[in-house]
């Protein structure tokens, strides 16, 4: 017997049950009830063929010729009977592979239209040195679905909250499936591996994190904002301006700083100017202040990577005066502002944090954010300066700043364009959810559930593997920001940032001395009432991971937001935190 003779028994095994373990649903049904016929177990037969690849995997050694024809003899019927499972379940199904295929793709394209848009194209351009044949179709796709009702005349499908899809894994560009939801495994890696961080790419070749990719369709996001919302925009062109050196917005006309902000204020940047990263900062943080004010209670664990440390339990409120023209030159003016009370574990309960951002005054140019921290046990309060806002009490690598991605005075930071490229990004639906409306100032936004892999009892992957985030072909700027304080935890933050909807997705953390540190991502969504008066954008679920140090910090929302249009006017105080206690 040859060398190669293990080889061949090897492969032959291999495929046996990469076939056996690759029929579809029904197929595979019809094939272990005629192997139960002939009384034999169907459990065994992939066992025993993965069992058999196995062994020839392990064994360097000659084989003698008697055993390898033994093997033989075992693995012949086993195939046999295989092979003819397949052809009762072809017969059953209907037609040989060609039909077989077929019929899949007819029963898949409703699910298909319910998951990426009844209304939305089809995305069929493939990704850079992706596929240009006909793809695979998804075996399953299913996702809660609520109907979703705009009054601008336009016709938009339900929204998926929770996709839940068991989607081909393809394995050359000529699988991959281009219209339908396909899953990004380690297997695949290597045709997506440029349209992601290389952190990333490095959880999914290790078996961390694997996702389910879907397409939306070309434009199918744009409408994400209301029609109002690109108005604005575009009445903003060539309207403000900003100073690459110190990043303030300015207003042309008048060559001001207070001026109101509603829209993306630069609908048009070029990723050459000077000035490119501030712009793209400063839409950012217009499309965070959507909503006016808001509030939820989330959840932060602190995780090792085959368990969880700790868990946080925050009320958390925010509110920006953008749209209100806060960006006044007088000393009582605010830009937006949030409140943050501990109701969980015991020994935290009450601690809060208060973060006043204010607005910009010609005789304070460089005034930063102003933050406290509150002690319930001494009621003491005490003043959080910037490289404070890097961590918070009882979290392990999640901090002030990392809400919504990035919560930071943008002001304090250099910030540059370093690419713009296309990028796989996670949210959370790609399509707009539905804000209900209680009151005349009261409205309200149910959230998904997210499960982590150390609250599933048969998970095998790391404690932060997380279900029901997507991933979506954007268009992305690659933002890097460079704290102007040295006494910054970190040296550099990097940002991807979508082109168009102006939202962080990936966010890498590299230390002074510039070793990566942390690798985020930020699930985005976004949410409209029904009749388009009011949006909102946000960051469900936050994940931030430190390959370096084997711990993750992991943020959830827990059952939805509120957004209040009449709040007390003392509310965002310390005062008011402290009389709440």
């Amino acid at each position: 017997m040859t060398d190669r003779d293990p080889l061949r028994g090897q492969a032959l095994a291999d495929a046996l049950a990469e076939a056996f373990d690759s029929l579809a649903p029904n197929d595979r049904a019809a094939a272990e009830a005629e192997l139960r016929e002939v009384g034999v177990d169907p459990r065994g037969v992939g066992q025993s063929l993965r069992a058999a690849a196995d062994e020839q995997r392990h064994s360097r050694a000659t084989i003698p010729t008697r055993p390898a024809r033994a093997l033989w003899t075992q693995l012949l019927p086993l195939a046999a009977m295989l092979a003819f499972g397949v052809g009762v379940g072809w017969w059953w199904r209907g037609g040989p592979p060609e039909q077989l295929a077929a019929a899949h793709l007819s029963t898949a394209q409703p699910r298909l239209t319910a998951a990426v848009g009844a209304n939305a194209p089809v995305d069929a351009a493939p990704i850079a040195g992706g596929p240009s044949a006909t793809p695979t179709p998804a075996r399953h796709i299913s996702c809660v679905e609520l109907p979703v009702e705009f009054d601008d005349g336009r016709d938009v499908a339900p929204a998926p909250l929770l996709p839940n899809v068991e989607a081909p894994e393809p394995r050359t560009a000529d699988e991959w499936p281009v219209d339908a939801a396909w899953h990004l495994g380690r297997r695949s890696l290597r045709l997506a591996k440029a349209l992601l961080p290389a952190s990333v790419a490095a959880w999914i070749e290790r078996g961390d994190a694997g996702f389910t990719v879907v397409s939306p369709g070309d434009g199918a996001m744009h409408d994400n904002y209301p029609p109002s919302f690109w108005a604005a925009s575009d009445a903003n062109d060539e309207r403000f301006y900003v100073d690459p050196n110190d990043c303030r917005l300015r207003e042309r006309a008048t060559d001001a700083i207070s001026a109101p902000l509603t829209g993306l204020p630069f609908p048009k940047v070029d990723g050459a100017d000077a000035a490119a990263g501030c712009e793209v900062m400063w839409n950012v943080e217009a499309t965070t202040a959507l909503s006016g004010a808001r509030s939820a209670t989330a959840t932060i664990d602190a995780l090792d990577r085959d368990k969880q440390r700790d868990r946080l339990v925050v009320n958390m409120q925010a509110t920006s005066f953008a749209e209100k023209g806060a960006a006044k030159p007088d000393s009582g003016s605010l830009r937006a502002a949030r409140r943050l009370v501990f109701l969980g574990p015991d020994n935290l309960r009450g601690t809060a944090y208060l973060t006043e951002r204010p607005g910009e005054r010609n005789d304070l140019p460089d005034e930063p954010d102003r933050t406290w921290a509150y002690d319930p046990k001494s009621r003491h309060v005490r003043t959080i300066d910037a490289a404070g806002r890097t961590g918070m009490s009882g979290a392990g690598l999640f901090g002030l700043d990392d809400f919504n991605c990035f919560d930071g005075r943008l002001e304090q930071f250099r910030w540059k364009v370093t690419g713009e490229s296309d990028a796989l990004v996670p949210v959370l639906s790609p399509a707009p959810l539905p804000i209900e409306r209680l009151s005349a100032t009261r409205s309200q936004l149910a959230l998904p559930n997210v499960v982590a892999g150390f609250e599933r009892p048969d998970a095998t992957t790391v404690a932060w593997s997380i279900d029901g985030v997507t991933l979506v072909r954007r268009p992305v700027w690659i933002v890097e920001g460079e704290p102007r304080e040295s006494f910054y935890a970190y040296g550099r933050i990097v940002l991807y940032v979508d082109r168009e909807l102006y939202r962080p997705y990936w966010k890498l953390l590299y230390t002074p001395d510039e070793m990566l540190d942390a690798t985020g991502l930020c699930s985005q969504y976004w949410a409209r009432s029904s009749d388009g008066s009011l949006a909102a954008t946000g960051t469900h679920p936050l994940l931030i991971v430190s390959d370096r140090r084997a711990r993750a910090d992991l943020l959830r929302i827990q059952d939805g937001e509120v957004f209040d249009q009449q709040l007390p006017e003392d509310w965002f105080s310390m005062k008011s935190i402290i009389a709440s206690q």
